[in-house]
């Protein structure tokens, strides 16, 4: 497993996985990433400046990591309503994952008072949200549900959701990336 990589997005003070992929219940060759200093993170790098304005981009080559995590982090990302930039931002995710690729993120439950209690809380996920990441869930639903036909901003991104789970608080996801080899 020496060649096989994960990311922590936002790791702040932690360092363990909230959600086991098929890699195993614990990370092997983890780099984390976070805008904290005190934090000590492999990398600094600020996840807001992924959007389609600043044209951030992630500071890893193309298909780097075969699993990436993200801890309640996602909704700190971005604001709700900003299309373009939450395409933009999944791009990247979607880019530095290899073939096949895990993203593993949790986020608080709608309708929770985690979602919208936090004053740095930006925006809701939740499992209609991710029907925009995928091709073939938002192709079935054009037409048919008022879902709106965003797949010029989707471009390349597309992945397949492969596990929700939903708590009390919390919303948790697993996208596998669907890029050719």
């Amino acid at each position: 497993m020496n060649d096989y990589r994960e990311l922590l997005l936002g790791c702040g003070h932690r360092r363990a996985k909230d959600i086991s992929t098929p890699a195993g219940k614990d990370f092997h060759n983890l780099t984390t990433l976070d805008y904290y200093e005190d934090a000590k993170p492999d990398v600094m790098f600020d996840l807001c400046a992924l959007n389609h304005k600043q044209r951030g981009r992630l500071p890893f080559e193309d298909s780097t990591f075969d699993e990436i995590h993200a801890y309640d982090v996602l909704e700190h990302t971005n604001w709700q309503g900003d299309y373009e930039a939450f395409f933009y931002e999944f791009g990247e995710y979607f880019r530095i994952l290899k073939p096949g690729g895990f993203l593993c993120a949790t986020v608080p439950k709608t309708g929770s008072d985690h979602a919208w209690g936090d004053p740095g809380h930006r925006r809701e996920i939740n499992a209609l949200t991710l029907v925009y990441l995928s091709h073939a869930k938002a192709a079935e639903q054009l037409g048919v549900t008022t879902i709106t036909d965003y797949r010029r901003y989707a471009g390349e991104t597309n992945f397949e959701c492969v596990h929700l789970q939903t708590g009390t608080d919390r919303f948790g996801f697993v996208l596998k990336s669907l890029k050719p080899a």
